[in-house]
């Protein structure tokens, strides 16, 4: 790997290309950390994120710039909707690292040394690991219960080599098998996504995505999600890859990684955003899996829009801070205070752009709590930064707190504020109550710096969306906890009736267990703790599928 920053590009890029290259080569080198991630990731790995700029500037002119599409249909092996990869695209299938079996967890545990690095990304149990695992027969202490029967999966950044940014690397799946207070078996899998054979595969968008940042389970496919590109299915009973997902050659643009299933109707609404245009497109599938709309929202510049929220009546879209900005050498996103933020109100049935915009304070948020309509009166809580990525998109994370807005759609106004003081991220409801009010939630609140952290706690909110009111559960020692996931109780109709699952890490043990608590109860403690076979390193979301 070269030690050094390439001082010539090569013959083959565009003169655009070279030329803004050469520019962000210029302004890593203002910023220590930047320096340092140039000149330790080797040229190609570089230049690539680089040309994602410049293929903006360039208007998306050369190949890797305009996003894939796709030809042809389905091979014969192919489940309808999936795409298999064309002649153009390497097949990954033969090249995926070979699947290694560990013994059940009642045998000692395996207790790697973490990796090492001075990027926080890639230190740590940031870090990735290597290979695809299974375990059978995993060890649990305490009772699982008997109904909670499924599937866990957890999707997470897993670079081969030096990453970019945190949000850069192929996507790792995790998964856990339970049924009958039985943990079956643990599998992690990476998702056979062109960036696993090379990481220079291109520019996202269509079948080239990293799909590693969420799942979702709807009308009996699993599919990991990423922030740009295609959804990727996986087969449920091994979690391996059955292809990129484009709903029958219907999907034209990337499907972002929060999509949201009305709890009534088993309608799925998701969108996708792009650093080309269209900025933004608004999707809905119905309950049997067929895309029936896609419609542009006109946003006006390549915002990052990470999520949103529905209602019974509405959907809504954030236009933040967050804006593509080619010159950054990580992820080419960056914090633009002087950009006019916007909550966006549009009928979640429409067929054309009729959003209405509503002025906020400058802000982004990646995490959506919930929202719910009464009338004209919208409800829609969030997760809140002040600010992120002010100087370089390879920043640690600052503080982010629950944060909600009321817009009047009578009146044409929009009210703001705080709901609590304390940091917290990875916001989860009870499902059942997507769109509807809500009178709990949970999140997982971390102490010291998010990209070295040294304690965790799991946070329950109430109605009025403050933890002060509510629940916590103090992991022990220097545990760190990850997003909640609910999972309903088949006969607990209630709100909050089921679990939460957990991936923590045990810090003192370079070890990783899946914890579950009741959920009406998590100041208890855990009810049960799945020991898994190796470390699972801090990804992003988790999904829940019923066994077949």
């Amino acid at each position: 790997m070269p030690e050094t920053v390439p001082d010539a590009m090569p013959d083959t890029m565009p003169d655009t290309m070279q030329d803004t290259v050469q520019d962000t080569v210029t302004a890593a080198g203002r910023a220590s950390l930047a320096d340092r991630l140039v000149q330790r990731t080797n040229r190609r790995m570089f230049i690539k994120s680089a040309a994602l700029g410049a293929a903006f500037l360039a208007g998306c002119a050369s190949d890797d710039g305009a996003a894939p599409s796709t030809t042809g249909g389905p091979s014969s092996t192919a489940r309808p909707g999936t795409t298999t990869p064309s002649s153009s695209t390497t097949t990954v299938a033969t090249t995926v690292p070979p699947i290694t079996s560990a013994p059940p967890t009642s045998a000692a545990r395996a207790i790697a040394a973490l990796p090492s690095s001075d990027l926080w990304w890639m230190d740590g149990n940031f870090g990735p690991v290597v290979g695809d695992l299974e375990a059978t027969n995993l060890s649990v202490t305490g009772r699982l219960p008997a109904a909670l029967t499924g599937t866990w999966v957890r999707n997470g950044s897993n670079p081969a080599g030096e990453s970019l940014h945190w949000f850069v690397g192929n996507g790792m799946v995790h998964g856990l098998r339970l049924g009958d207070g039985n943990a079956e078996w643990y599998r992690r899998r990476h998702v056979e996504t062109p960036y696993l054979l090379d990481g220079d595969a291109g520019v996202p968008g269509g079948p080239v995505s990293y799909s590693n940042v969420s799942s979702v389970f709807h009308a009996g496919r699993l599919l990991s999600l990423g922030e740009l590109g295609f959804p990727y299915e996986l087969d449920l009973d091994d979690l391996s890859t059955v292809g990129p997902f484009d709903y029958g050659a219907q999907l034209t643009t990337n499907m972002t990684a929060h999509p949201k299933i009305d709890p009534v109707t088993g309608e799925m609404f998701f969108f996708g955003y792009d650093f080309r245009e269209p900025y933004l497109t608004y999707m809905v599938a119905d309950a049997s899996g067929n895309l029936q709309r896609s419609l542009p929202i006109g946003i006006g510049s390549p915002a990052m829009v990470h999520d949103f929220a529905i209602t019974e009546q509405s959907a809504l879209f954030l236009d933040l801070a967050v804006q593509f900005d080619p010159a950054e050498p990580g992820l080419p996103y960056r914090f633009d205070r002087s950009h006019r933020c916007r909550l966006g109100v549009i009928d979640r049935s429409a067929t054309t752009d009729t959003t209405r915009w509503f002025d906020i304070e400058p802000c982004f948020v990646f995490h959506t709590i919930n929202a719910h309509q009464n009338g004209p009166i919208i409800t829609y809580d969030v997760i809140r930064y002040d600010e992120l990525w002010v100087e370089r998109s390879v920043d640690t994370f600052p503080s982010s707190v629950p944060y909600r807005y009321v817009v009047d759609l009578d009146a044409g106004t929009i009210t703001e504020g705080p709901l609590d003081d304390r940091t917290s991220e990875f916001p989860m409801i009870d499902r059942r109550t997507s769109g509807r009010p809500n009178t709990m939630s949970w999140a997982v609140s971390l102490g010291g710096e998010f990209s070295a952290p040294t304690s965790s706690a799991l946070l329950q909110y109430g109605a009025d969306g403050s933890s002060q009111t509510s629940a916590t559960y103090q992991l022990p020692g220097s545990d760190i906890g990850a997003e909640p996931l609910f999972v309903a109780d088949p006969d607990r109709p209630d709100e909050g009736g089921g679990w939460l699952l957990m991936v923590v890490f045990r810090s003192e043990t370079n070890t990783s267990d899946v914890v579950v608590f009741d959920a009406h109860a998590i100041a208890d403690g855990p009810v049960a703790t799945v020991h898994l076979p190796e470390r699972v390193p801090f990804g992003f979301h988790s999904s829940w599928s019923p066994n077949a």
